[in-house]
């Protein structure tokens, strides 16, 4: 009769141990899920100016929206390369909203209240490149310039923990002319 009693409290001890081990390694999210690629089709980001003295550009898909901050000006119509680091200078933002959002939305002020947004998630790292190129039309006869602006390196992480990365992230092209 002792013996089945130690027996038991020792099973009893270890299968609670068990127990817990398992609900741990189920319940428990350590926060390093990573996703490769963030999909977000189309090349061409817009902004409000159509021109060099924009302070953002944005980006927009069904129900979600990208919009990148700068300072104004920064964009020039010269054959140049400049990059910086999200969280100085740069700040990329990941909207979600309750419906499909215009230009309308983005460029009036004050700004529309609908659609709502929904979540918002701020970039944690990465650097901006911004690349210009010159394309000339000799039809005719313009100059138009292309900033294609890639982030290497981009982190975003929802409320969760959950970090979405991408290496060579393509925002897009942003069309100027002279």
């Amino acid at each position: 009769m002792y013996l089945c009693r130690i027996f038991s409290d020792n099973m009893r001890t270890y299968i609670l141990f068990i127990s817990l081990c398992l609900g741990l390694l189920i319940g428990c999210n350590d926060g390093d899920y990573t996703v490769e690629r963030i999909t977000f089709t189309g090349t061409e980001a817009y902004s409000c100016t159509r021109d060099t003295t924009t302070s953002f550009l944005y980006k927009t898909q069904r129900n979600e929206a990208l919009i990148l901050q700068f300072r104004a000006n920064l964009l020039k119509n010269k054959v140049d390369s400049i990059s910086g680091s999200i969280g100085n200078g740069y700040t990329l933002l990941y909207r979600t909203f309750d419906g499909a959002p215009t230009a309308s939305y983005f460029c009036t002020s004050p700004p529309q209240t609908t659609p709502k947004v929904t979540s918002e998630i701020q970039a944690q790292g990465g650097t901006v490149i911004i690349t210009t190129r010159q394309v000339v039309d000799t039809v005719a006869g313009t100059i138009k310039y292309n900033h294609l602006i890639r982030i290497r390196d981009l982190v975003l992480t929802n409320e969760n923990g959950e970090r979405l990365v991408d290496q060579n992230f393509n925002f897009g092209t942003y069309q100027t002319s002279r």
